[in-house]
């Protein structure tokens, strides 16, 4: 620590030694009073202030900025007109959902740009400013120093110069305004499209949010009207030449934007491909009588269609503003690999539901892509309607459902989830006859855009299990101690939470494909964000649900890290007994006061009165929870003292077992048992406890023996300590002993004292030793005495009838 803090002086000191009165950098040359220089200095800090003048001329002169931001603004406008001209071309209330929405996307995109773009014209345009006025205090300095040294009669060569250092640097002002006087009118142009932008925006939502209303408003006429129909339709091959556009030009708009990020994206791309395949030889190796691990492996017969899912999953996240056609192809790409996995694994008799339900997700991303609103549309709208209907009914008249994928654990799930579909195909199906198309068109995508998800995320989680599977049992992962031991747990954790995550992202999607997503979010945040107050005090549910949270996480994170360090981390290195330890509940602790910190900042307490609560509360705490504290206390002397350390066998208040986790609060001993008992640990530092193994593991044993009378004791004395020698737990030092304790009642009394290093097995090796010394006895004819007892049985003697008259009547004379 001491060499930290010298550290930093040395820095401090070689900061301020190297800053000159002028520096290279602008910033330098700012001061909030004007000084003249000294007349012995003039000579040096005008060469300096002219080098610096020089360069920033040379740098003025030959900035290419403004030309660059000038083209950028130029392209940007372009587009900006572009876009607005091809708006107003459009009656927006005449076109449809899809329309619209994609017609947000791109104002959307265009608007990061424009923002993006006019965030970096203020960042130069403050730059400038700060050069402006830097160069205007050194104009100043400067002056005032040409007026104090003119007084002083300095050479007029030196005055020479100072006033063209002056002129200089009114020249570089001249410069810098003119930059700063474009760029502000770029940046004035600039704020006027925003404005415009989100005015535009915000008229397409209006228009969005009205078609979500609407979506139960007749928009069409009823089949039967049809005749009536006075629209022109569009011919056949100009709506295939439209869906054809659309995704060229989504196609390019995508690669236009995304350029940068293609090629890596390709990279990565063959790398996990790469990974996959070397897996492949790997899963092979294992053999696992799970049914899902089976199904699991069977991906590795396909590395190029599982890579193709894992990145088309990871595509939609990484490239959410794609445009929507291009979304389509990826989609209808992924089809492809989704079924060549697919047949693997669910029952071969819904085969061919899968590939009928794959030719009816391409026409409905077709139709989805010409959204044009004419009766192609509207009659091949009706064409998957009746199609799904009877294709559900077949599936379910030949219960095809009866032995789904998962059926044991999802039957519930896919028996809702085909009642619900059949019901919404029917709905779809009633309000496009009646005219409701907009209803039917969002039902019948809401569906097939949900089945769709519903299918690669199952199967994206099946790749990712058979990834891990594989991976937790090659060499690489098995030199992790973590792994080799944990490995069943790290899998398990590993698909619960792809699970957790797969199930968010279905819900997301769900919401999404029946255009319900926006309205519930905003609900949602509404709920969340609404103030409650209690008295002067207002908080949310979303700071206390994120406070919730924060703690959670804080918690989880410490787990997992204690996890590393006890498992991997600490086993590595040589440190004393119980330091492991002390460092693993240090920074579990450490972890936790952090989040919790972190949680109270988040929700925008002030920690200055969450001091005062608690010195307010600390009285209450020293008055009405003395043991807490006391318990608190206690734990952190068992933490840094370590009297008592896990994994240690004590002996406490007729309590012995081994230490298994010493807390804050409290510490755990599992008895010999089994049973575990909490005693907290002001208990243990101020009771005495017998730690049996604070220093070293050794373990005196005690065998305690008797033979009878008139053996050889120096027989028995070599019989026993044979015994202790020929077993190998016990030490040769210190050399086992045998005492000749006493002369017992009906035995000679020995005593057998050996030491072993194994003290978890003291109980077993003292058993051996008692089966080898009974042994040994037996070979050599030495019995152990049992207790022996002599009985005396006294008969009285029969009583003289003579002599009893006589005390008779000599007890009556004495009365």
């Amino acid at each position: 620590m001491k060499n930290l803090k010298h550290f930093y002086f040395i820095i401090l000191l070689v900061v301020i030694s190297t800053q000159p009165f002028y520096s290279q950098n602008a910033d330098t040359l700012k001061s909030e009073q004007i000084t003249s220089i000294k007349l012995t200095d003039i000579p040096i800090e005008l060469e300096k202030a002219t080098s610096i003048v020089a360069l920033e001329e040379s740098k003025l002169k030959n900035s290419k900025i403004v030309e660059k931001v000038k083209q950028q603004f130029e392209k940007t406008n372009s587009n900006y007109d572009a876009q607005k001209s091809k708006l107003d071309s459009l009656n927006l209330n005449n076109q449809t959902s899809g329309k619209i929405k994609e017609l947000l996307r791109q104002w959307q995109v265009v608007q990061n740009d424009v923002t993006s773009f006019l965030n970096d014209i203020t960042d130069q345009t403050t730059t400038l400013e700060r050069e402006k006025a830097n160069f205007i205090q050194l104009g100043k300095v400067w002056r005032q120093t040409k007026e104090e040294a003119s007084q002083k009669k300095i050479p007029s060569d030196l005055v020479k110069a100072i006033t063209g250092l002056e002129k200089k640097v009114k020249n570089i002002e001249k410069l810098i305004t003119n930059e700063l006087n474009t760029l502000l009118v770029i940046q004035t142009n600039l704020s006027k499209n925003s404005i415009g932008i989100e005015k535009i925006i915000t008229k397409i939502r209006e228009i969005d949010n009205a078609n979500r209303r609407n979506i139960l408003v007749r928009n069409a006429l009823p089949i039967w009207a049809l005749d009536k129909d006075t629209t022109q339709a569009k011919p056949l091959n100009d709506e295939l030449d439209d869906i054809l556009n659309s995704y060229k030009t989504a196609y390019t708009e995508f690669l236009v934007t995304y350029k940068d990020d293609v090629l890596s994206f390709i990279v990565m791309f063959l790398l996990f491909l790469l990974f996959v395949i070397s897996l492949k030889s790997h899963s092979k190796e294992i053999e696992s009588e799970d049914k899902k691990n089976q199904e699991s492996l069977i991906v590795f017969s396909y590395p190029l269609s599982a890579t193709l899912l894992i990145f088309g999953i990871l595509m939609s996240f990484f490239y959410g503003d794609a445009p929507a056609a291009f979304k389509s192809i990826v989609k209808i790409i992924l089809l492809i690999p989704l079924v060549r996995i697919s047949v693997k694994i669910i029952n071969p008799q819904l085969v061919k539901a899968l590939y009928v339900f794959s030719v009816l997700f391409v026409l409905n991303q077709v139709k989805v892509a010409a959204s044009s609103a004419t009766l192609i549309e509207r009659l091949l709208l009706f064409g998957l309607e009746i199609i799904s209907i009877l294709g559900i009914i077949w599936l379910i008249k030949k219960n095809r459902f009866s032995e789904n994928l998962y059926a044991e654990e999802k039957k519930a799930f896919v028996v809702l989830g085909r009642r619900i579909a059949l019901s919404l195909f029917a709905i779809s199906f009633i309000a496009n006859i009646f005219g409701f198309v907009k209803l039917g068109i969002v039902l019948v995508n809401g569906i097939y855009e949900t089945v769709f998800a519903t299918f690669i995320l199952i199967v994206g989680i099946i790749i990712i299990r058979a990834i891990v599977l594989v991976f937790l049992k090659t060499k690489f992962a098995q030199r992790s101690r973590v792994i080799q031991y944990q490995s069943e747990k790290i899998k398990h954790t590993t698909e619960k939470i792809v699970q957790i995550s797969a199930k968010i992202i279905w819900i997301v999607i769900a919401l999404g494909a029946f255009n319900i997503y926006v309205p519930v979010r905003d609900w949602v945040v509404k709920i969340l964000t609404d103030e409650i107050g209690f008295g002067n005090f207002s908080t949310s549910l979303a700071d206390i649900f994120l406070f919730i949270v924060t703690v959670w996480v804080s918690f989880k994170i410490s787990r997992f890290i204690i996890f590393i360090l006890d498992e991997d981390i600490l086993p590595r290195l040589s440190l004393p007994r119980g330091v492991p330890g002390t460092i693993s509940t240090l920074t579990k602790y450490f972890v936790i006061i952090l989040g919790f910190l972190i949680a109270v900042s988040s929700v925008g307490l002030d920690l200055n009165k969450f001091t005062i609560l608690i010195g307010a509360l600390g009285v209450g705490i020293g008055f009405g929870l003395q043991d807490l504290v006391n318990n608190f206390i206690s734990g952190l002397i068992l933490i840094f003292e370590r009297p008592i350390q896990v994994g240690d066998v004590v002996h406490f208040n007729q309590i012995e077992g081994r230490v298994t986790n010493i807390g804050i609060r409290s510490s755990r001993i599992k008895t010999w048992q089994g049973s575990e008992i909490i005693v907290p640990n002001g208990h243990l530092v101020s009771n005495d406890v017998i730690n049996w193994t604070f220093s070293d593991k050794m373990r005196r044993i005690e065998i305690k023996v008797g033979v009878e009378y008139g053996c050889d004791v120096n027989q028995i004395k070599e019989l026993l300590l044979s015994c202790a020698k020929a077993n190998d737990r016990i030490l040769s030092n210190p050399e086992p002993v045998v005492i000749f304790r006493d002369f017992g009642e009906s035995s000679l009394d020995f005593e057998l004292r050996s030491w072993t290093s194994n003290f978890d097995l003291w109980f077993t090796i003292s058993s051996e030793l008692r089966f080898a010394i009974n042994k040994i006895f037996e070979e050599n004819n030495i019995t152990i005495p049992f207790p022996q007892r002599d009985i005396y049985i006294k008969t009285p003697k029969a009583a003289d009838p003579i002599e009893e008259s006589k005390s008779e009547e000599q007890k009556k004379k004495e009365e």
